[in-house]
C-alpha cells in the first residue's frame, strides 16, 4: 500500500539581519578557521573509513570459501563501503 499526500503552505519567516559579519578560512589541516579564531577539526573520514575496512575485509579473507558465514562477512564489508562512499564532509558540532 501507498500513500503520497501534497499540502499547499504558505510559510514565511521574518529574518532580520544582525549586521554581523563571519569570515571563513577553509583549509588542510583545519576543516575551517573562522574570523572569531574558532577552528574545527578537520574530520578524516577516509583514514577512519580504511581502518574499518582493513578490518571487515581481513574478517572476509579468514572465512572459508563458500561458507555462509563468508557470505555474511562480505555482506557487512560491503555496506561498510557503501556507507564510506556516502559519507560527507559536514561538520557536526
Amino acid at each position: 500500500m501507498y500513500v503520497q499526500f501534497c499540502i499547499d503552505v504558505n510559510r514565511s519567516e521574518n529574518v532580520e539581519p544582525t549586521g554581523n559579519t563571519v569570515g571563513l578560512d577553509v583549509g588542510l589541516k583545519e576543516y575551517y578557521t573562522d574570523s572569531d579564531g574558532v577552528m574545527v577539526e578537520n574530520p578524516k573520514f577516509l583514514a577512519q573509513g580504511e581502518k574499518v575496512l582493513k578490518r571487515s575485509q581481513r574478517r572476509v579473507s579468514k572465512k572459508v570459501k563458500g561458507s555462509n558465514n563468508r557470505g555474511k562477512a562480505k555482506q557487512i564489508l560491503g555496506k561498510r563501503h557503501l556507507k564510506i562512499s556516502r559519507q560527507s564532509y559536514c561538520t557536526m558540532q
